[in-house]
Protein backbone atom coordinates (compact mmCIF):
# COMPACT_ATOMS: atom_id res chain seq x y z
CA UNK A 1 0.00 0.00 0.00
CA UNK A 2 2.91 2.66 1.20
CA UNK A 3 4.55 1.72 -2.13
CA UNK A 4 1.61 2.40 -4.05
CA UNK A 5 0.77 5.47 -2.27
CA UNK A 6 4.40 6.75 -3.37
CA UNK A 7 3.35 6.18 -7.06
CA UNK A 8 0.32 8.08 -7.52
CA UNK A 9 0.67 11.49 -9.07
CA UNK A 10 -1.36 13.15 -6.25
CA UNK A 11 1.70 11.63 -3.30
CA UNK A 12 4.12 12.95 -5.81
CA UNK A 13 2.75 16.49 -6.53
CA UNK A 14 2.40 17.18 -2.70
CA UNK A 15 6.12 16.02 -1.83
CA UNK A 16 7.37 18.23 -5.00
CA UNK A 17 4.80 20.94 -3.61
CA UNK A 18 6.54 20.97 -0.01
CA UNK A 19 10.10 21.19 -1.17
CA UNK A 20 9.88 24.21 -3.65
CA UNK A 21 7.43 25.71 -0.70
CA UNK A 22 9.83 24.83 2.04
CA UNK A 23 13.26 24.36 0.43
CA UNK A 24 16.21 26.26 -0.69
CA UNK A 25 16.96 27.96 -4.37
CA UNK A 26 18.82 24.62 -5.06
CA UNK A 27 14.79 22.97 -4.29
CA UNK A 28 14.68 23.87 -7.81
CA UNK A 29 17.66 22.52 -9.54
CA UNK A 30 17.65 19.40 -11.46
CA UNK A 31 19.53 16.44 -10.69
CA UNK A 32 22.64 16.81 -13.34
CA UNK A 33 24.01 13.89 -11.91
CA UNK A 34 21.22 11.71 -13.45
CA UNK A 35 19.14 13.49 -15.56
CA UNK A 36 17.05 10.58 -17.21
CA UNK A 37 15.73 8.69 -14.15
CA UNK A 38 16.39 11.33 -11.32
CA UNK A 39 16.03 15.25 -12.46
CA UNK A 40 13.24 15.94 -10.15
CA UNK A 41 11.62 13.78 -7.67
CA UNK A 42 8.35 13.95 -8.95
CA UNK A 43 6.21 16.09 -11.10
CA UNK A 44 4.69 18.73 -9.50
CA UNK A 45 1.87 19.39 -11.93
CA UNK A 46 0.28 17.43 -14.94
CA UNK A 47 0.63 20.87 -17.70
CA UNK A 48 3.28 23.21 -16.81
CA UNK A 49 2.46 26.90 -16.95
CA UNK A 50 2.80 30.38 -14.46
CA UNK A 51 0.54 30.04 -11.51
CA UNK A 52 -1.70 32.65 -10.21
CA UNK A 53 -4.52 33.80 -7.86
CA UNK A 54 -7.94 32.80 -9.29
CA UNK A 55 -10.77 35.37 -9.86
CA UNK A 56 -14.18 33.82 -8.45
CA UNK A 57 -17.80 33.92 -8.94
CA UNK A 58 -18.90 37.67 -10.06
CA UNK A 59 -15.65 38.69 -10.21
CA UNK A 60 -14.94 36.36 -12.94
CA UNK A 61 -17.61 37.02 -15.03
CA UNK A 62 -16.98 40.49 -14.76
CA UNK A 63 -13.63 40.27 -16.30
CA UNK A 64 -14.68 37.76 -18.87
CA UNK A 65 -17.45 40.33 -19.90
CA UNK A 66 -14.99 43.18 -20.02
CA UNK A 67 -12.39 41.44 -22.33
CA UNK A 68 -15.11 40.23 -24.05
CA UNK A 69 -15.42 43.57 -25.88
CA UNK A 70 -11.61 43.67 -26.94
CA UNK A 71 -10.46 42.35 -30.38
CA UNK A 72 -7.80 39.97 -30.12
CA UNK A 73 -4.06 40.44 -31.11
CA UNK A 74 -1.60 37.69 -32.10
CA UNK A 75 -2.05 34.44 -33.13
CA UNK A 76 -5.33 32.32 -31.37
CA UNK A 77 -6.60 28.64 -31.30
CA UNK A 78 -10.20 28.07 -30.73
CA UNK A 79 -11.31 24.73 -28.38
CA UNK A 80 -14.62 22.85 -28.27
CA UNK A 81 -15.10 19.93 -25.24
CA UNK A 82 -17.76 17.07 -25.67
CA UNK A 83 -17.95 15.84 -21.99
CA UNK A 84 -18.92 12.00 -23.01
CA UNK A 85 -17.32 8.90 -23.31
CA UNK A 86 -19.28 5.40 -24.37
CA UNK A 87 -16.64 3.75 -22.16
CA UNK A 88 -14.34 4.58 -19.30
CA UNK A 89 -10.82 3.81 -19.09
CA UNK A 90 -9.38 2.53 -15.97
CA UNK A 91 -6.33 5.15 -16.21
CA UNK A 92 -8.80 7.95 -17.42
CA UNK A 93 -9.52 10.97 -14.93
CA UNK A 94 -11.00 13.02 -18.16
CA UNK A 95 -13.89 11.28 -17.97
CA UNK A 96 -16.83 13.37 -17.19
CA UNK A 97 -20.20 12.10 -18.24
CA UNK A 98 -21.76 8.67 -20.15
CA UNK A 99 -22.96 8.96 -23.50
CA UNK A 100 -26.39 8.71 -25.02
CA UNK A 101 -27.86 10.02 -27.97
CA UNK A 102 -30.12 11.62 -26.38
CA UNK A 103 -27.59 13.62 -24.36
CA UNK A 104 -25.43 13.99 -26.97
CA UNK A 105 -27.97 16.05 -29.33
CA UNK A 106 -29.03 17.37 -26.26
CA UNK A 107 -25.70 19.40 -25.75
CA UNK A 108 -24.69 20.15 -29.60
CA UNK A 109 -27.72 22.14 -29.45
CA UNK A 110 -26.54 23.77 -26.45
CA UNK A 111 -22.90 24.37 -28.04
CA UNK A 112 -24.20 25.95 -30.88
CA UNK A 113 -25.98 28.24 -28.89
CA UNK A 114 -22.78 29.13 -26.80
CA UNK A 115 -20.60 29.94 -30.49
CA UNK A 116 -23.62 31.71 -31.23
CA UNK A 117 -24.29 33.87 -28.23
CA UNK A 118 -20.61 35.50 -28.38
CA UNK A 119 -20.08 35.68 -32.07
CA UNK A 120 -21.20 39.07 -32.27
CA UNK A 121 -18.50 40.21 -29.70
CA UNK A 122 -14.87 41.71 -30.37
CA UNK A 123 -13.08 38.95 -29.05
CA UNK A 124 -14.71 36.08 -30.80
CA UNK A 125 -15.35 38.19 -34.06
CA UNK A 126 -12.31 39.51 -34.87
CA UNK A 127 -8.66 38.26 -35.60
CA UNK A 128 -8.12 34.70 -37.38
CA UNK A 129 -8.57 31.37 -35.68
CA UNK A 130 -5.07 29.23 -36.74
CA UNK A 131 -6.57 26.14 -35.11
CA UNK A 132 -9.51 24.40 -33.55
CA UNK A 133 -9.66 20.83 -31.62
CA UNK A 134 -12.40 19.19 -31.03
CA UNK A 135 -11.59 17.48 -27.67
CA UNK A 136 -13.02 15.85 -24.43
CA UNK A 137 -14.07 13.08 -23.80
CA UNK A 138 -14.63 12.18 -26.57
CA UNK A 139 -15.68 13.76 -29.33
CA UNK A 140 -15.53 11.11 -31.75
CA UNK A 141 -18.77 9.26 -29.61
CA UNK A 142 -20.96 12.01 -31.35
CA UNK A 143 -23.04 11.02 -34.39
CA UNK A 144 -21.93 12.29 -37.91
CA UNK A 145 -24.66 14.69 -38.29
CA UNK A 146 -23.69 16.16 -35.08
CA UNK A 147 -20.31 16.09 -36.16
CA UNK A 148 -21.46 18.35 -39.42
CA UNK A 149 -23.36 20.54 -37.04
CA UNK A 150 -21.02 21.42 -34.60
CA UNK A 151 -18.41 21.91 -37.15
CA UNK A 152 -21.23 24.14 -39.64
CA UNK A 153 -21.37 26.14 -36.30
CA UNK A 154 -17.57 26.63 -36.02
CA UNK A 155 -17.39 27.80 -39.54
CA UNK A 156 -20.52 30.03 -39.02
CA UNK A 157 -19.82 31.46 -35.30
CA UNK A 158 -15.30 31.34 -35.34
CA UNK A 159 -12.98 33.44 -37.65
CA UNK A 160 -11.71 30.46 -39.05
CA UNK A 161 -8.29 30.68 -41.10
CA UNK A 162 -8.71 29.59 -44.57
CA UNK A 163 -5.38 27.22 -44.23
CA UNK A 164 -7.01 26.28 -39.90
CA UNK A 165 -5.42 23.29 -38.67
CA UNK A 166 -8.71 21.54 -37.13
CA UNK A 167 -8.35 18.39 -35.19
CA UNK A 168 -10.96 15.55 -34.27
CA UNK A 169 -10.11 14.06 -31.18
CA UNK A 170 -11.40 10.31 -30.72
CA UNK A 171 -10.60 6.96 -30.28
CA UNK A 172 -9.90 4.06 -33.15
CA UNK A 173 -13.31 2.24 -32.60
CA UNK A 174 -15.32 5.11 -33.49
CA UNK A 175 -13.44 5.62 -37.15
CA UNK A 176 -16.02 5.00 -39.71
CA UNK A 177 -16.90 6.02 -43.33
CA UNK A 178 -19.91 7.97 -42.06
CA UNK A 179 -18.19 10.11 -39.16
CA UNK A 180 -14.52 10.58 -41.18
CA UNK A 181 -16.80 11.42 -44.17
CA UNK A 182 -18.92 14.31 -42.09
CA UNK A 183 -15.22 15.43 -40.34
CA UNK A 184 -13.92 15.88 -43.99
CA UNK A 185 -16.80 17.97 -45.54
CA UNK A 186 -16.77 19.82 -42.39
CA UNK A 187 -13.12 21.17 -42.70
CA UNK A 188 -11.20 18.55 -40.17
CA UNK A 189 -7.68 18.11 -41.75
CA UNK A 190 -6.39 16.42 -38.47
CA UNK A 191 -7.52 13.55 -36.25
CA UNK A 192 -6.08 12.70 -33.64
CA UNK A 193 -6.79 9.35 -31.69
CA UNK A 194 -5.86 7.40 -28.15
CA UNK A 195 -4.08 4.00 -29.17
CA UNK A 196 -2.26 3.97 -25.89
CA UNK A 197 -0.89 0.35 -26.38
CA UNK A 198 -1.05 -2.24 -29.40
CA UNK A 199 -0.74 -5.13 -27.09
CA UNK A 200 -3.83 -6.97 -26.81
CA UNK A 201 -3.44 -8.04 -23.00
CA UNK A 202 -2.67 -4.63 -21.87
CA UNK A 203 -5.99 -3.03 -23.87
CA UNK A 204 -8.19 -5.50 -22.53
CA UNK A 205 -7.46 -4.64 -19.20
CA UNK A 206 -7.43 -1.02 -19.34
CA UNK A 207 -10.90 -1.78 -21.20
CA UNK A 208 -9.90 -0.19 -24.58
CA UNK A 209 -12.05 -1.75 -27.07
CA UNK A 210 -10.76 -2.41 -30.48
CA UNK A 211 -7.25 -5.29 -30.77
CA UNK A 212 -4.89 -4.69 -33.30
CA UNK A 213 -5.86 -6.25 -35.63
CA UNK A 214 -9.10 -3.91 -35.61
CA UNK A 215 -6.66 -0.81 -35.16
CA UNK A 216 -5.03 -1.71 -38.07
CA UNK A 217 -8.37 -2.10 -40.49
CA UNK A 218 -9.38 1.32 -38.99
CA UNK A 219 -5.74 3.20 -39.96
CA UNK A 220 -6.06 1.60 -43.06
CA UNK A 221 -9.43 3.70 -43.64
CA UNK A 222 -7.92 6.73 -42.52
CA UNK A 223 -5.73 6.50 -44.91
CA UNK A 224 -7.63 6.60 -48.00
CA UNK A 225 -8.17 10.09 -46.77
CA UNK A 226 -5.58 12.55 -47.94
CA UNK A 227 -6.89 15.02 -46.39
CA UNK A 228 -6.27 14.20 -42.95
CA UNK A 229 -3.49 14.15 -40.97
CA UNK A 230 -3.20 10.88 -38.58
CA UNK A 231 -2.17 11.51 -35.03
CA UNK A 232 -2.02 8.53 -32.65
CA UNK A 233 -1.30 8.64 -28.88
CA UNK A 234 0.95 6.26 -26.85
CA UNK A 235 1.49 5.57 -23.16
CA UNK A 236 4.02 3.77 -21.55
CA UNK A 237 4.24 3.11 -17.71
CA UNK A 238 1.17 0.51 -17.92
CA UNK A 239 0.85 -2.20 -15.59
CA UNK A 240 2.42 -5.40 -17.88
CA UNK A 241 4.01 -3.24 -19.82
CA UNK A 242 7.67 -4.51 -20.33
CA UNK A 243 10.20 -2.54 -22.01
CA UNK A 244 10.11 -5.17 -24.70
CA UNK A 245 6.74 -4.30 -25.26
CA UNK A 246 7.07 -0.63 -25.49
CA UNK A 247 9.46 -0.67 -27.91
CA UNK A 248 7.10 -3.33 -29.96
CA UNK A 249 4.71 -0.32 -29.78
CA UNK A 250 6.69 2.27 -30.67
CA UNK A 251 8.54 0.05 -33.85
CA UNK A 252 5.06 -0.82 -34.86
CA UNK A 253 3.77 2.73 -34.65
CA UNK A 254 7.04 3.96 -36.99
CA UNK A 255 5.80 1.40 -39.38
CA UNK A 256 2.49 2.20 -39.83
CA UNK A 257 0.91 5.47 -42.26
CA UNK A 258 0.71 7.74 -39.82
CA UNK A 259 1.43 11.73 -39.96
CA UNK A 260 3.01 11.73 -36.27
CA UNK A 261 2.83 9.81 -32.73
CA UNK A 262 3.26 11.47 -29.14
CA UNK A 263 4.48 9.31 -26.10
CA UNK A 264 3.39 10.44 -23.01
CA UNK A 265 3.95 9.03 -19.60
CA UNK A 266 0.72 7.28 -17.41
CA UNK A 267 -0.42 9.80 -14.99
CA UNK A 268 -1.53 7.28 -11.88
CA UNK A 269 -4.54 9.39 -10.66
CA UNK A 270 -5.13 8.39 -7.22
CA UNK A 271 -8.99 8.13 -7.58
CA UNK A 272 -8.58 6.22 -11.15
CA UNK A 273 -10.52 3.21 -11.55
CA UNK A 274 -6.16 1.77 -12.49
CA UNK A 275 -5.03 2.94 -9.22
CA UNK A 276 -7.57 1.42 -6.94
CA UNK A 277 -7.32 -2.17 -8.99
CA UNK A 278 -3.17 -2.00 -7.91
CA UNK A 279 -4.41 -0.85 -4.36
CA UNK A 280 -6.19 -4.08 -4.30
CA UNK A 281 -3.81 -6.31 -5.46
CA UNK A 282 -5.95 -7.42 -8.62
CA UNK A 283 -3.08 -5.76 -10.90
CA UNK A 284 0.39 -5.35 -10.93
CA UNK A 285 2.30 -1.65 -10.26
CA UNK A 286 2.48 0.84 -12.96
CA UNK A 287 6.54 1.71 -14.06
CA UNK A 288 7.93 3.79 -11.60
CA UNK A 289 9.62 6.92 -12.68
CA UNK A 290 12.80 5.81 -12.90
CA UNK A 291 11.43 2.92 -15.49
CA UNK A 292 9.13 5.51 -17.23
CA UNK A 293 11.74 7.18 -18.09
CA UNK A 294 13.82 4.52 -19.39
CA UNK A 295 10.64 3.92 -21.62
CA UNK A 296 11.08 7.69 -22.91
CA UNK A 297 14.14 7.03 -23.55
CA UNK A 298 13.49 4.46 -25.84
CA UNK A 299 10.84 5.96 -27.87
CA UNK A 300 13.34 8.50 -28.35
CA UNK A 301 16.00 6.07 -29.62
CA UNK A 302 14.04 4.21 -31.85
CA UNK A 303 12.31 7.10 -33.66
CA UNK A 304 15.39 9.43 -33.93
CA UNK A 305 16.97 6.61 -35.58
CA UNK A 306 14.54 6.48 -37.92
CA UNK A 307 14.82 8.77 -40.73
CA UNK A 308 11.28 8.96 -41.86
CA UNK A 309 10.47 10.27 -38.38
CA UNK A 310 11.47 13.54 -36.88
CA UNK A 311 11.25 14.83 -33.59
CA UNK A 312 9.03 18.11 -33.14
CA UNK A 313 8.68 18.36 -28.87
CA UNK A 314 9.68 16.55 -26.39
CA UNK A 315 6.97 14.05 -26.62
CA UNK A 316 5.99 14.31 -30.36
CA UNK A 317 7.42 12.90 -33.56
CA UNK A 318 5.88 13.47 -37.12
CA UNK A 319 6.56 11.23 -40.39
CA UNK A 320 5.39 13.52 -43.15
CA UNK A 321 4.74 17.68 -43.62
CA UNK A 322 1.20 16.98 -43.21
CA UNK A 323 1.41 17.18 -39.39
CA UNK A 324 1.53 20.54 -38.45
CA UNK A 325 0.84 20.23 -34.42
CA UNK A 326 -0.70 23.74 -34.49
CA UNK A 327 -3.05 23.79 -31.98
CA UNK A 328 -0.38 21.74 -29.40
CA UNK A 329 2.32 23.81 -30.40
CA UNK A 330 0.60 27.41 -29.60
CA UNK A 331 -1.12 25.71 -26.28
CA UNK A 332 1.59 25.79 -23.79
CA UNK A 333 2.28 29.71 -25.37
CA UNK A 334 0.57 32.52 -23.84
CA UNK A 335 -1.41 32.72 -26.68
CA UNK A 336 -5.25 33.10 -26.59
CA UNK A 337 -7.84 30.69 -26.87
CA UNK A 338 -11.49 31.05 -27.36
CA UNK A 339 -13.20 28.11 -25.56
CA UNK A 340 -16.41 26.56 -25.53
CA UNK A 341 -18.71 23.38 -24.04
CA UNK A 342 -19.03 21.97 -20.51
CA UNK A 343 -15.78 22.02 -18.80
CA UNK A 344 -13.63 23.83 -21.52
CA UNK A 345 -10.39 25.77 -20.71
CA UNK A 346 -9.01 28.97 -22.61
CA UNK A 347 -7.12 32.00 -22.33
CA UNK A 348 -7.80 35.53 -22.57
CA UNK A 349 -5.24 38.52 -22.56
CA UNK A 350 -3.12 36.63 -19.82
CA UNK A 351 -6.02 34.68 -17.76
CA UNK A 352 -6.45 31.15 -18.13
CA UNK A 353 -10.46 30.54 -17.90
CA UNK A 354 -12.11 27.11 -17.49
CA UNK A 355 -15.74 26.20 -18.11
CA UNK A 356 -18.43 24.94 -15.36
CA UNK A 357 -17.69 20.97 -15.72
CA UNK A 358 -21.27 19.75 -14.60
CA UNK A 359 -23.56 19.25 -17.21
Amino acid sequence: GDVYKRQTFEAGAKKMSEKLKNGTAESFFANAADPLHAAFEAKAVIHSGPGGMPLMGKEARDYLEAVAEQPRNGKTLAYLHVPFCETRCLYCMFYQNAYTDELADRYTDLLIKEMQLWASRPVQQEGDVCALYLGGGTPSALSSANISRILKAAHNYLPLAADCEITLEGRMHDMTTERLDAAVKGGVNRVSLGVQTFNDEIRLAMQRLDNKEEMFKRLDLLSQYPQIATVIDLIYGFPMQSESVWENDVRTAAALPLDGVDCYQLNLFQKSPLARRIEAGKMPPAATLAQAADRFAASDAILSADPNWERISNTHWRRTAKELNIYNSLGKSACDCLAFGCGAGGKLFGHAFMQERHL
